[in-house]
Order: C-alpha cells, then sequence, then structure tokens
C-alpha cells in the first residue's frame, strides 16, 4: 500500500500496516523464544535425568534397567524436539529479520513521501506566493499607467481651456483695438468747420456759418484699421 501510495492518508495506513506487522513480529518472537526455552528447559531435564538413571544402574543394575531406558527415550524426544525448536528458531529470526527490513523500508518510504510532499507543498505556496506579487504589482503597474493617462488627460484639458481662454482674450483684445482705433481723430460738432466754394452763397453772414442753410456733402473715407476685419 506504501509503496502505490498517491496522497497522504493511503501512505498513512501503509506506514501503519507496516508498524502492525513489526508489533504482531515481536509479539510472535517472544512467544517462540519462550517456547524454545521451554523445550530447551526439558532437553536440559531430560539429559539430566538420563545421567541419573545411568549412575543409578551402574551401582543398582536390575532397578536403574527401565529407569534407564525411559530416561534415554525421553532424552532422545526431547532432544529431537530441541533440535526443531532452535531450527524454527532460526527460520522464524531470518524472516523476522527480512519482514523487519521490509517494514523498516516501508516507514522510511512513508516518510520520505511525507519530506517530498512537504517539499512539493512548499514549492506551490512559493509559487503562489510569487503569483499574488506579481498579480498585486500588475495592478499597481495598470493604476499607475491610468492615474498617469488621468492625470495627462487633465493636463490637456487644462492647456485647451488655457488656449480657448487665450483665444478669446486675444479676440476680445483686438475688438477693443477695433472699436478705440481713430477715436483720436474724432472732432465734435461745435468745431467742424467746411470749406466753402466761392460759387454757392451757402448763408454765410460776418464769416459765420448760416447752420438753417444746408451744408455741402462731404465724404470722409478712413482706412480701416488693419485688424478690424479680422475681429470677431
Amino acid at each position: 500500500v506504501a509503496w502505490q501510495a498517491e496522497d497522504r492518508p493511503e501512505a498513512t495506513r501503509g506506514m501503519e500496516l507496516a508498524l502492525q506487522v513489526i508489533r504482531e513480529l515481536q509479539d510472535v518472537m517472544s512467544e517462540l523464544g519462550a517456547s524454545v526455552r521451554e523445550v530447551e528447559d526439558a532437553h536440559r531435564a531430560s539429559v539430566e535425568r538420563e545421567e541419573k538413571a545411568a549412575a543409578g544402574h551402574s551401582q543398582v543394575r536390575h532397578f536403574w534397567v527401565r529407569a534407564l531406558r525411559v530416561a534415554r527415550t525421553g532424552k532422545a524426544k526431547a532432544a529431537n524436539q530441541w533440535q526443531i525448536a532452535m531450527s524454527v528458531a532460526q527460520r522464524a529470526e531470518v524472516s523476522k529479520r527480512t519482514a523487519l527490513m521490509k517494514a523498516d523500508d516501508t516507514v522510511k518510504l512513508v516518510h520520505e513521501k511525507y519530506r517530498r510532499w512537504d517539499d512539493e507543498q512548499a514549492i506551490l505556496l512559493e509559487e503562489a506566493r510569487l503569483f499574488e506579487l506579481q498579480r498585486e504589482e500588475e495592478i499597481r503597474r495598470q493604476q499607475e499607467e491610468l492615474f498617469q493617462a488621468q492625470r495627462e488627460a487633465a493636463m490637456e484639458l487644462e492647456r485647451q481651456i488655457q488656449e480657448q481662454q487665450r483665444q478669446q482674450e486675444e479676440a476680445m483684445r483686438r475688438r477693443h483695438e477695433a472699436i478705440q482705433w481713430g477715436r483720436h481723430l474724432v472732432v465734435p460738432g461745435s468745431q467742424w468747420q467746411f470749406p466753402l466754394p466761392p460759387e454757392q452763397d451757402v448763408g454765410v453772414q460776418g464769416g459765420v456759418i448760416d447752420l438753417e442753410t444746408p451744408l455741402p456733402q462731404v465724404a470722409m473715407h478712413e482706412p480701416l484699421p488693419p485688424d478690424f476685419a479680422e475681429a470677431p
């Protein structure tokens, strides 16, 4: 399970199974060790009984014959059981070591996957942080560009307004100059003097013009100021 795990829950489940195998192996080996010790104790006891029966047989032969035969049979059975138990214990030890190595490798693999996933998560978080910084920088840049564009538009509008005001003031100045042009040449009506043709009697009496007598029409043509035609 742990070797094929693609996420943390599955890897954790695989590691828990490996740890469970380790615990069960420890329990089984403890029970097996206790059984081997019992067989070993029985074998030792059978050896002691066989030695005791042999010693008695050497002293009282007819009394210890059957006991020696039973002791030897028991010793042979105990020796056989002890050999079987030792063989089982040795094979169990090999199996235990193999299982523990695999379980240990599984635990190491899970921890390695944890570290790899943590590194990947850290990389993703860093990439997300950098992306967020870039997004904020892009938003700030766009805001600055918008502010600059608005500022330039406001400046252009102000320039246009000032240009219009300048043109209006220039037009008003030209109109005022056109209006004021020639006023210094205007003579009040009371000071008008006109030459009198000798062949016409215009009602002069004693060098004074008779205002009741019609005066000759005199056309006055003065050139217009150069800017008058351009004034709006």
